[in-house]
């Protein structure tokens, strides 16, 4: 990521690829439990935005460049 802002968002039903980027990739979720399988990962992020309306945690997603929304870096969580 170069200098200037990053953006920081909710987590919302359109981030579906960008779950399975993070969620079922062997070497990124190594430490964290192995990988989720890709079936699934739909209601999981339906479950998070859910989770996210209802006030119970912060699931932001990292935007290094607001001239590309579209373009995720990753996440930020924070549960109970």
């Amino acid at each position: 990521m170069t200098g200037g802002p990053r953006l920081l968002r909710d987590v919302e039903l359109g981030d579906v690829e960008t779950y399975v980027r993070m969620r079922c990739d062997p070497a990124m979720m190594a430490e964290l439990g192995g990988p989720l399988p890709r079936e699934g990962i739909e209601e999981k992020v339906a479950r998070d935005v859910a989770y996210v309306k209802s006030d119970l945690g912060w699931i932001k997603m990292i935007i290094p460049d607001e001239a590309e929304p579209e373009a995720v870096a990753g996440n930020v969580v924070l549960w109970r």
